[in-house]
């Protein structure tokens, strides 16, 4: 045995740790270098420790070849031990490289361990490969190879829990993912179906009902089911947005025709209210850049609450101004009930209700702030609420604008003859 290695047989036996209980697994470190006495110390000076209850079995290899081969082998390997000069220079270096890239073993500890620093500088390896410490063999006592060892476990540990958590955290997602897909499946076919079937009895397609009560309960299922239909979505909605990172399918949208797509289908909504809607466009304004299925989608939303939370006699305008940033501001004021500081924040959490009692005049699931925040974000824009209880609320939602050609809006547009007239009220606090 080389003098080297005896410097490594000298060492303090108070690095055991006996324990009372039986030893677990072992731990598995792997030593690869092509002294064979390298392995023989390494087995020496770790023989009879015990880590957290687990004995440390050495495996040894005297060739990079041979340690991929043994990695293969043994996938519960926590630690190698690596030489950087065997079949080649850099057969160690090369090694190390695989067992990240190639093995995909992201918990294994890396530790190199040459004899020859010249032919692998500390500074390059440590910049270029994904090792975890850089060790020279003439450097290792036994005790600071033990220290050496026991951090790498301890670091084993720890990246092991991480990695389990993030695939459980992954295998949840999919399940829940499953689960929605199925939800979604299993409830909006039958409802579908009840509500196709009412609409056939409702238009009295073969024939008269005979009874005007009982067209009036075929209203009700209808319109119950669509409530629960739009609530059904808005749930899929939520959920999916917080499993998963939508993409966008980014675009260059005119603020004109999106405010139109979403005007038209909420008109027989307000006017059913006794609400006003109309839009208002800055001039020259830009084209927004985003999804213009979620925007509508969003804008929607907001709308739908800002009618529902209005009172007879109110109104709603879309408007659209620019913003600091190259930014577009899309505000949907009203003046309807308004809300506290507190009421916000309860209405911007997913199923939050401002009203939460049983006899509430309004009904709703409490998703429709949540979901255009989180559209909003999708996008990298800001959504903010500026509301006075009693007069109304503006809900502010800031967008990055298109790259050019711009688009020349002209004198504001208004789809419906009302204008609001209470429209800067809100817009000034925001």
């Amino acid at each position: 045995m080389s003098a080297q290695a005896e410097d490594l047989l000298v060492f303090a036996d108070e690095s055991a740790q006996p324990r009372d209980t039986a030893p677990e697994q072992p731990w598995l470190v792997l030593v690869v270098d092509d002294e064979p006495d390298m392995v023989a110390v390494t087995r020496t000076a770790l023989g009879g420790c015990i880590f957290e209850n687990r004995p440390i079995r050495i495996l040894g290899a005297g060739s990079a070849a041979a340690g991929r081969t043994m990695l293969e082998r043994h996938p519960e390997i926590a630690m190698v031990l690596l030489d950087v000069v065997m079949e080649t220079d850099d057969a160690g270096l090369r090694l190390a490289q695989a067992i990240r890239e190639e093995l995909q073993r992201r918990a294994v500890r890396i530790v190199l361990r040459t004899g020859q620093p010249g032919l692998a500088p500390e500074r390059d390896v440590i910049l270029r490969y994904d090792i975890n410490d850089y060790r020279l063999k003439t450097d290792l006592t036994a005790q600071s190879l033990f220290t050496t060892v026991i951090a790498a476990l301890r670091g084993h540990t720890e990246i092991t829990a991480r990695l389990q958590a993030e695939a459980a955290a992954v295998l949840a997602n999919r399940s829940k993912s499953e689960f929605l897909a199925n939800i979604n499946h299993e409830l909006r076919t039958p409802l579908n179906a009840i509500i196709g079937l009412a609409e056939l009895i409702d238009g009295e397609v073969f024939g008269p009902l005979g009874n005007e009560t009982y067209q009036g309960f075929i209203r009700d299922i209808i319109t119950s089911g669509k409530t629960l239909n739009e609530t059904l979505g808005a749930i899929l909605d939520v959920a999916n947005f917080e499993l998963t990172n939508l993409k966008l399918v980014s675009e260059s949208l005119d603020i004109a025709t999106l405010f139109q797509r979403v005007v038209t289908p909420m008109a027989p909504h307000a006017e059913r209210a006794g609400v006003a809607i109309a839009t208002q466009i800055a001039v020259s304004l830009p084209m927004v850049l985003g999804d213009g299925r979620r925007l509508r989608q969003m804008l929607l939303n907001l709308v739908s609450n800002a009618i529902k939370f209005n009172r007879a006699g109110g109104s709603v305008t879309l408007k659209a101004d620019g913003a600091d940033g190259n930014r577009v501001a899309l505000t949907v004021l009203d003046t309807g009930i308004g809300m506290s500081r507190d009421e916000i924040a309860v209405a911007l959490t997913p199923f939050g209700q401002v009203d939460g009692s049983l006899s509430r005049r309004r009904d709703g699931s409490g998703l429709g702030l949540p979901l255009a925040r989180m559209i909003a974000d999708l996008h990298e824009g800001a959504l903010d609420i500026a509301s006075v209880p009693g007069q109304g609320t503006a809900v502010r939602v800031t967008l990055p604008t298109a790259p050019a050609p711009t688009h020349k809006a002209g004198a504001a547009h208004e789809h419906v003859a009302h204008e609001h007239n209470e429209s800067g009220k809100f817009g000034t606090s925001l």
